[in-house]
């Protein structure tokens, strides 16, 4: 790079993907690029340490597409590194995916936390470097499609719907700068870890919305976005302290992951966050007062559960939420129109 021969850039003819891996290891460096030799519409650019990756991004005049972080660096380690890469804004949603030998469960806890969206140990193999790669290369692809579709109604600055100018309900949506909330596919990626190392002391629920349809008909796009972001916050900050990761599944909806045996009171839960809703008063543009509540489904604890039902507890914990949010709701309704013929007659 620019005459510096402590980083090494392997261009390819019609290379769609830019890779930047970062290790002080020079024969993971080395193997790494065997590996994305066999990837010919792949590049890699490698760096020996966190400093020479921040002076590699900002002297590329072309945006990286994927980052491969060693955890365990001198200076600074990969975890750090992850954080900072996170703080610029271009590369906010750029896949991260963090190659090290280390599995205990608290690196791959800070990991994630930090932003990565996939782990990978040592040793490699082969097939499965390549595979997530291209699962990476299959997300930017996809932020790449967002980021197009935020250009193009970047008039309302925010995401909008051909027919009714509403971002799509079910559309997961990014949110930063909020603790312990990552995105869904690192979500996911964090439980598969959590499998293969027969971590199982962790659980899982997720809270819902009430009346989500409602809310979403009567908000605009950016609205709407900025109500998912409040609800975040008000979560996150009533899970601290305890050690937590969780993403907005879309639907109005967050999946949450909960370590270290702990059992939250979910009622209580619900009863703090919908006090810190409250508190923030929420409102709509035009200044009417923007009431909403949150509810909680069942907690699953993922001890003895098998690799391929980790993912599924988080799915059934998804759906339950939601069914309660609107059991919820009908009985409330039921509750009122009841009243209502008691009075009547």
């Amino acid at each position: 790079m620019k005459g510096d021969d402590r980083f090494k850039c392997k261009k390819k003819a019609g290379s769609h993907m830019r890779i930047l891996a970062v290790d002080d290891d020079p024969i993971i460096l080395e193997i790494l690029d065997a590996i994305v030799a066999q990837m010919p519409e792949f590049e890699l650019t490698s760096a020996p340490g966190s400093d020479e990756a921040l002076e590699v991004i900002a002297n590329s005049e072309t945006p990286f597409d994927c980052f491969l972080l060693d955890i365990q660096m001198p200076v600074k380690d990969g975890v750090q590194l992850c954080a900072e890469i996170r703080t610029i804004d271009q590369y906010r949603l750029t896949p991260i995916v963090m190659i090290t030998a280390m599995s205990d469960k608290r690196y791959i806890d800070s990991a994630f936390a930090a932003g990565a969206t996939d782990y990978l140990t040592k040793p490699f193999d082969i097939g499965e470097v390549q595979t997530r790669i291209r699962i990476a290369h299959q997300r930017t692809q996809s932020v790449m499609s967002l980021e197009e579709s935020l250009y193009v109604s970047s008039r309302t600055a925010y995401k909008v719907n051909a027919t009714d100018g509403k971002v799509n309900i079910l559309d997961p949506i990014s949110i930063f700068d909020v603790d312990g909330l990552v995105e869904p596919n690192a979500l996911t990626n964090y439980l598969t870890q959590l499998s293969r190392g027969n971590l199982f002391g962790s659980g899982v629920f997720a809270i819902s919305i009430r009346r989500i349809e409602e809310l979403h008909e009567r908000c605009s796009g950016f609205e709407f976005e900025s109500m998912i972001a409040d609800v975040a916050e008000a979560i996150s900050d009533c899970l601290k302290p305890e050690q937590f990761l969780m993403a907005y599944g879309g639907n109005g909806t967050f999946d949450c992951v909960i370590h270290g045996g702990y059992k939250p009171d979910l009622r209580g839960l619900v009863n703090r966050i919908n006090l810190q809703i409250q508190r923030m008063d929420l409102r709509f543009s035009n200044g009417d007062p923007l009431e909403l509540r949150v509810a909680c489904g069942a907690f699953l604890r993922l001890v003895w559960r098998a690799t391929g039902s980790i993912c599924d507890a988080l799915a059934d914990a998804h759906q339950s939420a939601e069914r309660e949010a609107m059991d919820i709701e009908k009985r409330l309704d039921d509750f009122w129109f009841t009243g209502h013929q008691d009075e009547v007659g």
